[in-house]
């Protein structure tokens, strides 16, 4: 990584900021910062985790739509060339919306990762997934889930972005929230 300022933040706020740039999840756990690409479903030690298989009998409620508001389209994130004396943009992504985002990055590294990285984050929120299900503690964030039998555009794998565990009166219960794996950039 290149040289990082952090001036009147806080340290999980430095990390928030690098990790969104990177695309990327950050933990502190054990006396380390563990720092893991969104979307890989990869352990700390680096093995893959479990794909949990669930049919519409295992699941209580579902729903599952688009997010028009957040297509990729074009990310664009500029860094300032010290020779010209002006900006340069990166690019990832195509046709419309345009989105610019509004950091101006250290190097053309640097903010060709940060586009990249908003362009993967856009593509993953494009389409959402909500499951209600009877609690299963195997069930993960970054964790992946397999849906079969469903319907034809919701069937396949997802990513879990985020799970909600409840135990109260009504017994143990899931909420899941999902997306698509991660996309490749283009």
């Amino acid at each position: 990584m290149p040289h990082l300022d952090q001036v009147d933040e806080s340290d999980i706020n430095l990390l928030s900021r690098v990790s969104r740039d990177l695309d990327a999840l950050v933990k502190p756990g054990d006396g380390q910062i563990v720092f893991a690409k969104r979307g890989e479903s990869l352990t700390v030690a680096g093995k893959p985790m479990p794909v949990i298989a669930l049919a519409p009998r295992d699941v209580s409620s579902w729903r599952a739509g688009r997010n028009l508001r957040d297509r990729p389209g074009i990310v664009i994130a500029s860094y300032g060339d010290r020779d010209a004396g002006d900006a340069v943009e990166c690019k990832a992504g195509s046709g419309k919306p345009v989105r610019r985002l509004r950091l101006r990055y250290p190097n053309e590294a640097a903010a060709q990762a940060a586009a990249d990285a908003e362009y993967r984050r856009a593509a993953r929120s494009e389409r959402g997934l909500e499951l209600d299900l009877p609690g299963n503690p195997d069930l993960i964030a970054e964790g992946r889930v397999l849906l079969t039998g469903f319907r034809s555009y919701v069937d396949g794998e997802w990513l879990v972005s985020r799970v909600q565990h409840w135990l109260d009166a009504g017994g143990y219960r899931c909420s899941v929230t999902g997306e698509p794996p991660t996309l490749l950039v283009a």
